[in-house]
């Protein structure tokens, strides 16, 4: 399997801590938005938009798995 390029990776960080636009996480990684956009979707099956709403979608589910009320559990998300 062919590795990874890193500035992906980072992309990829990046959704996971932030909520960053294609044009601002292309900045932060040096890539134009629409190379970004093919690129991560090639790397990781989803584009960068589907990517942070999988996050999302994980955080809420653990957020309401862990006892949480509806409200706090779609605010933490």
């Amino acid at each position: 399997m062919d590795d990874i390029d890193p500035r992906l990776e980072r992309a990829r960080r990046l959704l996971d801590d932030a909520d960053l636009g294609l044009a601002a996480l292309g900045a932060e990684v040096g890539l134009s938005p629409g190379h970004l956009q093919r690129r991560f979707r090639a790397a990781f099956g989803l584009s960068p938009a589907e990517y942070r709403a999988q996050r999302r979608l994980r955080a809420l589910k653990q957020g309401l798995r862990a006892g949480g009320d509806v409200t706090r559990a779609l605010y933490d998300a």
